[in-house]
């Protein structure tokens, strides 16, 4: 049975940057990599964190649910 995980989508200036830092911060690699996206399909916490590069001074966050 699959699981619904929380989803927060976040609106990045650097994935790469990004990248870097929430491997850090939870200890894994990303889940997808693709040119100016990245996904995080966590077990601990249990969350799908996604995130898109966008120019400077978009809003920070793109989708909450």
């Amino acid at each position: 049975m699959n699981v619904l995980k929380p989803h927060v989508s976040l609106n990045v200036t650097s994935v790469d940057a990004s990248v870097l830092f929430y491997e850090t911060v939870f200890g894994v690699k990303a889940t997808k990599l693709r040119p100016g996206y990245a996904k995080f399909d966590l077990a601990e916490p249990s969350l799908n964190l996604t995130m898109q590069q966008t120019p400077p001074g978009t809003p920070l966050t793109r989708n909450v649910s």
